[in-house]
């Protein structure tokens, strides 16, 4: 099987010729570009300035971690001193109950002192009366 000229012409619209390439990009054109050695050295002057925003997240998120630890102590003691708070307030309120219910008692005696001062005092009016008579 012979190649044609038919052949030859798809081939060089199907392939780039020497010349389509020298339009393309020239070896000056391709200078341009970025080398592996260039790209290394960028990914390194990344890859140092990444480590140094971790470095400096890592110590902030220490400090937050550290000031975190400090609200939990404090926490803690104002619960304490609340607890301490509300222990005296149970005290004092049983003592108000007690003070209620002795005042509750007082008056109810004092009721009854009063009703039977006023049976005595009826009393010792009508032996005066039937004295003085």
């Amino acid at each position: 099987m012979a190649i044609t000229n038919k052949d030859v012409d798809k081939l060089k619209e199907a392939f780039a010729t020497k010349e389509d390439l020298n339009r393309f990009a020239t070896k000056e054109d391709l200078n341009r570009f970025a080398t592996k050695e260039d790209m290394d050295a960028r990914f390194k002057e990344v890859q140092s300035v990444l480590n140094k925003q971790a470095a400096a997240i890592l110590n902030q998120t220490n400090k937050l971690l550290e000031h975190d630890g400090k609200f939990d102590e404090m926490n803690e003691k104002i619960d304490r001193k609340f607890d301490l708070v509300l222990t005296g307030q149970d005290k004092i309120i049983k003592e108000l109950e007690k003070a209620r219910e002795d005042r509750t008692l007082a008056i109810g005696k004092d009721k009854e002192q009063d009703r039977r001062i006023e049976s005595l005092e009826g009393k010792v009016q009508k032996i005066e009366d039937k004295v003085m008579v």
